[in-house]
């Protein structure tokens, strides 16, 4: 899960990610840096997570304009990074005395042209990727909130996961329960919407299909 804390004492608490390892333990790291491990790998300790980050996950939708807005200024400066650096280093290389070390020094004035573009354009198109993925993230879990109960719902449909990838659909089938917030790495918006429309196909149609036979 992205990080969606507004504050550090939220950051200090909020899970970003949970991964069962070896003898039965869970490791969870927390958005700000720091990981617990050795934690048992019992019902309780995973309701008390999943109750963790869904209430994260609603805070998030809750300000998602705010992120959205971060997300636009990251846009913006990642934009102007690219405009600005590359001035600026054309922009110095017209000064006489620069212009004429960077004649006898191509090597080092490439080196340098490079650093500053490390520090300017670099960081600027980092962040403009982190918010852009963060906001696809909180699209989804808004769109898996509003369609939770429906999405549980899906082996009521039997082609339900039509069109999915056969991986995704078989580890749906395979999973007690594939729309945990534990899980929502496992797929995105777009694979949420395939599968709300085929169960909408399906209750327009209300389609019978032969009844299965015992042990088949």
């Amino acid at each position: 899960m992205k990080n969606y804390a507004l504050t550090a004492a939220d950051t200090s608490q909020f899970i970003t990610d949970v991964r069962e390892m070896p003898k039965g333990t869970l490791m969870i790291t927390f958005a700000d840096g720091k990981v617990f491990k050795n934690i048992t790998a019992c019902p309780e300790n995973f309701q008390k997570i999943i109750a963790q980050q869904e209430l994260q996950a609603k805070k998030g939708i809750a300000n998602y304009k705010v992120f959205q807005n971060k997300a636009r200024r990251s846009k913006i400066g990642s934009i102007l990074s690219w405009i600005a650096t590359p001035a600026a280093i054309v922009g110095a290389s017209t000064i006489p005395a620069v212009h004429q070390a960077m004649l006898q020094q191509p090597v080092l004035a490439s080196i340098g042209a490079g650093i500053v573009m490390l520090f300017g354009v670099v960081p600027a198109t980092y962040k403009c990727v982190r918010e852009g993925k963060r906001m696809k993230e909180l699209k989804m879990l808004s769109y898996r909130q509003e369609y939770l109960e429906e999405l549980r719902s899906y082996a009521q449909y039997p082609n339900a996961l039509m069109g999915l990838n056969p991986r995704l659909a078989n580890w749906i089938r395979s999973s007690q329960d594939p729309f945990s917030i534990l899980d929502i790495d496992s797929y995105d918006q777009e694979d949420l919407e395939r599968i709300m429309q085929n169960i909408q196909t399906e209750e327009n149609y209300q389609f019978t299909y032969p009844k299965r036979k015992k042990g088949k």
